[in-house]
């Protein structure tokens, strides 16, 4: 991974700023709060966007702007890679806005998370470096000097937990954690298991003895089938000997029940001559009455329409006269209106002249002439207005009078045609009388027969009834048989039931017993061999490691300092140990410039071990050493010289403000801040 650009833009005190990164070594140059740090952040927050506790939107967004973003161009496997992330200013906090990502030219837009695990498999990090801190990134390429110096001065369970985080060997102590949860799961489980299947052998034996009772039970069913079977054919013999007697006693109910209704046929024919010939003279009664009463001529249905017509024009006529009256009135008063208007005006309104006397005159002269006219003829109307509601009122009750007969005349109409519906009646009456007659002397005849057979047969119902009775009695021990058959049958089922249930108890309590003995074996197998063999694998992992690890720790420490006397290594928990002169010294007695070629040492160690470790991870040839000299005499700043020739990376990038290191730097950018605002310098 090469850096090429980095675009600041409303990030701290830059305001827009591009920054061309070349390779070899470079140092970023400039005083005390001039912007170094910032290029530092900007650049992982391009790569993996904020992070809370370490990196945060209110540390990177300018005072007073509401947006900002930073946007980074690198190199990667001769991949063109460009990445832009922005920052938005909220009402309660600053949150990140977008992400770009583009490879060769070809791109897109992504959520945070989204462009975060684009990056990581972009540098092959490994995939849970997306829910956790980038410790491969913060220990192989960027690492604040002061929180190494941390590392080093923390305690030993703090030291070996960070490093198992950063070498991803912190998954065995996961494994193991987790391990034992499984422990005190199947522990859980197995007393569970325990509890459901200490009845295991009292279910046994209770099922032996089961089976034992349904073996008697098929017995006794076997001795009730062969009984219900007896009892069957012996009621089939009874059946089939009733049905014989069945026919005999079947013929005479028949004959019986034809006889009673012939019996009821003829008594109904009887009864029916009776009420006919009553409803004949009745009828005859009926057609005299109606033939008095339909005598009167009806009324003529042209002459009551003609009728009709003259009222309905007679009131027409005495509207329009009323209408009239009403018309000649209106303009009656209209004219003394306007006599009065007249009599009293003196000025002309429209053209305000004088009026003359005589004008005055000629205009009430014509109107009174009006109101004569008007009540001539009012008095013409009015008289014909009385005539005209006399007429109407004499028509209207000539027409009342002829609907009083029309409505007699409906009512003679409706009797002529019941008169002749009788007649026909009648008719009919007398030719049903013929027949009911021929009929009475058939059913009389046909009675008298069904009587002389039913006395042939009339022993037929002792016999039967006998029959029945033997019958009816086979049939109530056919049914007993079969009460006590089904009765044990059914016993035998609940019973054959109740097995089957208490063998799948059985069997599940064996499958649990089964699961049991796995479950103690797996219990057993976690506890003396998977826990004891992830300990081992972290240990020789760990081994490997603190062997490599300490070979480049001695060869970068003993680069830095030259005392002969001073001999460094590391314990088993990653610990500094010194010794000096036959004595041991703590990491917290050495210098300041001797602790901080401990902790430059351990850094580049640690990035070498790590890389290593991993040979997939693209960041290799990028190092970011951040105020990697402070405390440094004048000596040690030359031995950073040969540190730099050693290292074999194809770009470094040093964070300081010691001139002397501009004499063995390829390249220097320097930043100066003015007024708040950071400028670059090339």
């Amino acid at each position: 991974m090469i850096l090429n650009t980095l675009t600041l833009e409303n990030i701290r005190s830059f305001t827009k700023q591009t920054l061309a990164f070349p390779q070899g070594n470079t140092l970023l140059s400039g005083d005390v709060g001039s912007g170094k740090s910032t290029i530092l952040q900007a650049i992982e927050f391009a790569l993996f966007g904020l992070k809370r506790g370490e990196l945060n939107g209110g540390s990177l967004l300018r005072n007073g702007k509401d947006t900002g973003s930073v946007a980074l161009a690198f190199t990667l496997n001769d991949k063109e890679v460009f990445i832009k992330r922005a920052l938005k200013r909220g009402t309660n906090s600053i949150s990140q806005d977008f992400g770009f990502l583009s490879v060769n030219g070809t791109g897109q837009d992504y959520t945070s998370t989204e462009l975060k695990q684009r990056i990581l498999e972009l540098l092959n990090y490994p995939e849970e470096t997306l829910t956790k801190k980038s410790m491969i990134y913060r220990y192989t390429v960027y690492t604040p000097q002061e929180d190494m110096k941390l590392i080093l001065s923390g305690n030993d369970e703090d030291r070996m937990e960070t490093l198992r985080r950063v070498f991803n060997i912190d998954k065995y102590k996961r494994i193991r954690t987790n391990a034992r949860i499984l422990i005190g799961s199947l522990r859980e489980q197995r007393k569970e298991l325990a509890g459901s299947i200490y009845d295991l052998e009292t279910k046994r034996q209770a099922a032996l003895e089961k089976r034992q009772q349904l073996s008697q039970l098929q017995q006794y069913q076997e001795t009730a089938r062969k009984s219900l079977e007896t009892k069957r054919q012996a009621a089939l013999e009874k059946r089939q000997q009733l049905s014989k007697q069945e026919q005999a006693a079947s013929t005479l109910v028949n004959l019986k029940k034809e006889h009673a209704l012939q019996e009821f046929i003829l008594t109904t024919t009887r009864e029916h001559l009776k009420k006919g010939t009553k409803h004949i003279n009745i009828l005859l009664e009926d057609i005299h009455a109606l033939a008095k009463e339909t005598t009167n001529q009806p009324t003529n249905p042209l002459e009551l329409k003609r009728h009709i017509e003259l009222v309905t024009s007679v009131e027409q006529n005495l509207k329009d006269i009323t209408t009239t009256i009403t018309s000649i009135r209106v303009l009656k008063h209209t004219s003394e209106t306007l006599k009065k208007i007249i009599s009293r005006l003196t000025t002309c309104p429209t053209c305000l002249q004088p009026v003359q006397e005589e004008h005055k005159h000629l205009i009430l002269t014509n109107e009174e002439e009006k109101a004569r006219n008007f009540e001539h003829q009012l008095s013409t109307l009015l008289f014909q207005e009385q005539t005209t509601a006399h007429h109407l009122s004499n028509l209207r009750q000539e027409l009342e009078a002829m609907r009083e007969q029309e409505k007699i005349s409906g009512i003679i109409s409706v009797k002529t045609q019941e008169l002749e519906k009788k007649k026909i009646a009648l008719e009919d009456l007398n030719k049903e009388q013929k027949h009911l007659d021929q009929q009475l002397e058939q059913l009389t005849g046909t009675v008298n027969h069904l009587e002389q057979e039913i006395n042939i047969l009339k022993n037929t119902e002792h016999a039967y009834a006998q029959a029945r009775q033997e019958h009816e009695q086979a049939l109530a021990e056919e049914q007993q048989a079969a009460i006590s058959y089904a009765t044990l049958t059914k016993e035998l089922t609940i019973e054959a039931l109740n097995l089957e249930e208490l063998t799948k108890e059985i069997q599940h309590k064996e499958q649990l017993k089964t699961q049991l003995e796995r479950f103690t074996k797996i219990q057993h197998w976690i506890e003396e061999h998977f826990i004891i063999l992830m300990e081992t694998l972290e240990k020789t992992i760990m081994s490997s490691l603190h062997h490599d690890f300490q070979h480049h720790f001695k060869k970068w420490f003993n680069l830095l300092i030259e005392e002969q006397h001073l001999h460094i290594h590391l314990d088993p928990t990653f610990t500094p140990r010194i010794e000096q002169n036959g004595y041991d010294l703590d990491y917290e007695s050495l210098s300041g410039g001797e602790k901080t070629a401990a902790a430059l040492a351990y850094r580049l160690a640690l990035n070498q071990a790590i890389n290593n470790l991993s040979s997939a991870i693209t960041t290799k040839d990028l190092l970011i050493l951040d105020e990697p000299t402070d405390g440094f005499s004048t000596e040690q700043l030359a031995k950073l010289r040969d540190v730099l020739q050693e290292l074999t990376m194809k770009q470094i990038i040093i964070v300081s403000h010691e001139q002397e290191i501009e004499s063995f730097v390829e390249n220097i950018i320097r930043l100066e801040k003015q007024d708040s605002i950071s400028t670059i310098l090339y």
